[in-house]
């Protein structure tokens, strides 16, 4: 029987029939879990389930020489690059490993680092280290969190600045990758996954050439041009929004220095009023000092002449007084016989 080479819509059919199956798995593989470990335990083992329920099923498929169901569905075959044998063990290992478990770690590696990254110096609170100790010493995410620690660590605050955005670009760049090799399988119509294209595993069909297989791969090849350019388009306008985020990042730190400027020369005015305010109550203090003194100089010169004057009033009516009262002596006194003036009696 002709091999011929699968067109991209087998290849999606069979896909899609795998995915089916898979989701089907993980959801009775989580109801297990969750029924027996309990809710809180499911969800911190959430995606090592899904994990190992990937695992499981390429393993006892592909890993094992055998269809997928999705590919038994529609009757393809895998080959290696020479198109003439089954892929080796170590070939279909790698398939599985870069299919199920890299995208997992990746995963990992990305939340982890981004993390380290925001938290800063907090890392080394009693926090993390309650979060390290909880989990167990054969847990995949805390050998990465600590690795990601002692990494992060050895970079300056700088550098971990700049590494935020990086990582931000790497999870749009991998995202825009798997969608540039969509695109690519669209227009050529191979290796739809980027494990497939890494460990060179390609498709052949069973039945022979059929009289629209033209067809179908031409309007593959227009849709690949269309998401093509719809790529393009998605690019450009992530470009122009990071360009956007860090045209306000850096008039955030401007507006935050002038921010400061502003507040640093208030203070310096407030200041400066302050000064003069406190030297115009110590210059009015001082002249209502001086007049107070002056008032108080003036009473007491008052007061002293007032003084003297009354002095010098009761001086002159006391010797008012001495000389009314000699005069009043001087009259009472009468000439005796003798010739001499004798008091008058009465």
């Amino acid at each position: 029987m002709p091999l011929a080479p699968a067109n991209q819509s087998q290849l999606i059919r069979s896909i899609q029939k795998d995915e089916y199956y898979q989701t089907f798995l993980r959801n009775n593989a989580n109801e297990a879990f969750q029924t027996l470990a309990g809710s809180k335990r499911w969800l911190d083992w959430r995606r090592e389930i899904e994990l190992l329920s990937d695992i499981a099923y390429y393993g006892l498929t592909t890993f094992s020489g055998y269809q997928t169901l999705g590919e038994e569905y529609v009757n393809i075959v895998q080959v290696d690059p020479t198109k003439r044998r089954v892929p080796s063990r170590a070939r279909r290992g790698l398939f599985v490993l870069c299919h199920a478990y890299f995208p997992y770690l990746v995963d990992k590696v990305l939340v982890c680092l981004e993390n380290e990254l925001e938290c800063g110096q907090e890392r080394h609170s009693g926090a993390g280290q309650r979060r390290a100790a909880s989990g167990p010493w054969w847990s995949l995410e805390l050998w990465l969190r600590r690795w990601m620690q002692r990494a992060v660590g050895l970079l300056s605050e700088p550098q971990r600045r700049a590494c935020v955005p990086a990582v931000f670009v790497l999870h749009q760049g991998l995202t825009l990758l798997h969608r540039l090799h969509a695109t690519l399988f669209y227009i050529s119509g191979s290796f739809y996954h980027l494990s497939k294209r890494a460990a060179g595993i390609s498709y052949l069909r069973v039945m022979g050439l059929s009289s629209d297989d033209g067809t179908i791969r031409s309007s593959y090849r227009l849709l690949g041009a269309l998401s093509l350019l719809q790529l393009f388009v998605t690019v450009c306008l992530q470009l122009n929004r990071f360009r956007q985020k860090q045209r306000a990042r850096q008039e955030w730190k401007l507006y935050r220095n002038l921010r400061y400027r502003n507040l640093r020369y208030r203070g310096l005015r407030y200041r400066n009023l302050r000064y003069r305010d406190l030297r115009y109550r110590g210059l009015r203090y001082r002249g209502l000092r001086y007049r107070n003194l002056r008032y108080r100089n003036l009473r007491y010169r008052d007061l002293r002449y007032r003084g003297l004057r009354y002095r010098n009033l009761r001086c002159r009516d006391l010797r008012y007084r001495n000389l009314r009262c000699r005069d009043l002596r001087y009259r009472s006194r009468v000439p005796s016989s003798s010739g001499l003036y004798v008091r008058a009696e009465f």
